[in-house]
């Protein structure tokens, strides 16, 4: 009996999607407008009334604060349509497991295990609605403070006591922003939870053969699931270059000021996601030790008898030799070659530009206020081809 993975077709459920659904948001699309609805539209009207929707009444309008238009029109819509990328590719990979018999008969009851407790731990109800209330209270005693400094903006007004909240301030603050953290967590949960999974399977009695084609001992299917979450690393990304905008446009900084910190970031943020794939080393690396031992000591045997065959006329072992041609020294040659070329962690070139793009993407609005767009493109050019 093949391991059970229908768990994994929810991945992307839990307590909030429950909700959404529930309340006729069972599409991507209605669930990016609801959340939009809430979020945004609010503040847009708020904003509108007391003249800080644009123009120069305060230092920083709604409309141009890149930061918070960044967060809410971008990101948050992106992490709500990841759900479409990634559920399915989840579900792919860990049926992959199943499907090519990957785990050993022994170990399916622990497989069924790791993908149960998958689940539960993702609709823990509980652990949402604790993690919602603790934004909404960070957003309610977070200090009085604007990005760009003590000046008016739409959220709050410089007055003689200080930095004082708008009635969109306090939106944002209590319902706006913490929404847009929760997301953000939310995905975090989930890839810590595939993370773990993966690690679960890594302890497995996993059938890994070192003559596999992939070069991956039969893991080659892992970096494509990993790059699903191209999705969230530009989401990251989006995030963290906005409020990098946010800097330039507001308070006079330049890019390149904020380079080392961004690329740093960018980077970490690429890397995150590679990092599941590292806990197969050790069974990769025993699975190419293995057959590199075991077809070593095959190839001196086939070297030997084809040797005293054809240069010292001694009788043919038919067991190893078989047709004793040329040909076959070749193809045990090309088995072997290929068992060396095996490598011990599953990743591929494709998944780390796929990652990298996404990482470093958002960036490029940013680098158009230090270089010309034709060298931006020429180095990108470089970078990934």
């Amino acid at each position: 009996m093949k391991p059970e993975t229908d768990s994994f077709s929810r991945f992307g459920g839990g307590p909030f999607q429950v909700v959404l659904r529930k309340i006729g948001a069972s599409g991507v699309g209605a669930r990016i407008v609801l959340i939009l609805a809430f979020c945004w539209l609010p503040l847009a009207l708020l904003t509108a009334l007391q003249g800080t929707l644009l123009g120069e009444s305060v230092r920083v309008a709604f409309l141009e604060d890149i930061v918070v238009q960044t967060r809410l029109l971008l990101v948050m819509p992106l992490l709500l349509a990841a759900e479409a990328v990634i559920v399915p590719r989840l579900k792919g990979t860990a049926d992959q497991f199943a499907r090519y018999n990957l785990i050993a008969a022994a170990d399916e009851p622990a497989f069924d295990a790791a993908v149960s407790e998958t689940r539960r731990r993702r609709e823990n109800l509980l652990a949402e609605v604790l993690a919602l209330l603790a934004l909404a209270l960070l957003g309610l005693f977070e200090p009085r403070t604007e990005l760009y400094g003590p000046l008016s903006t739409w959220k709050m007004l410089l007055m003689p006591s200080g930095l004082e909240h708008t009635p969109a301030g306090w939106w944002h603050s209590l319902l706006s922003l913490p929404v847009y953290r929760f997301l953000l967590l939310r995905w975090l949960w989930r890839y810590l939870l595939w993370a773990r999974f993966l690690w679960r399977l890594s302890r497995l009695g996993l059938r890994l053969e070192p003559i596999h084609p992939d070069r991956m001992g039969g893991l080659g299917f892992l970096p494509k699931g990993q790059a699903a979450f191209a999705s969230i690393v530009f989401a990251f990304s989006c995030s963290f270059a906005g409020g990098v905008a946010g800097r330039i446009l507001h308070a006079g900084e330049s890019f390149r000021a904020n380079w080392t910190v961004s690329s740093v970031f960018m980077v970490l943020n690429a890397a995150l996601v590679l990092l599941p794939l590292f806990v197969f080393i050790p069974r990769l690396a025993s699975v190419k030790r293995r057959g590199l031992q075991e077809y070593g000591a095959l190839s001196s045997q086939y070297a030997l008898s084809f040797e005293g065959r054809w240069l010292r006329g001694q009788p043919l072992r038919e067991d190893l030799l078989g047709t004793g041609d040329i040909q076959s020294l070749a193809d045990l040659d090309a088995t072997f070659q290929n068992i060396r070329a095996m490598r011990v962690v599953p990743l591929d070139l494709a998944l780390i530009k796929v990652l990298v793009l996404a990482a470093f993407l958002p960036l490029l609005p940013l680098l158009l206020t230090e270089l010309p767009l034709v060298e931006i493109l020429k180095r990108l050019a470089g970078v990934l081809l």
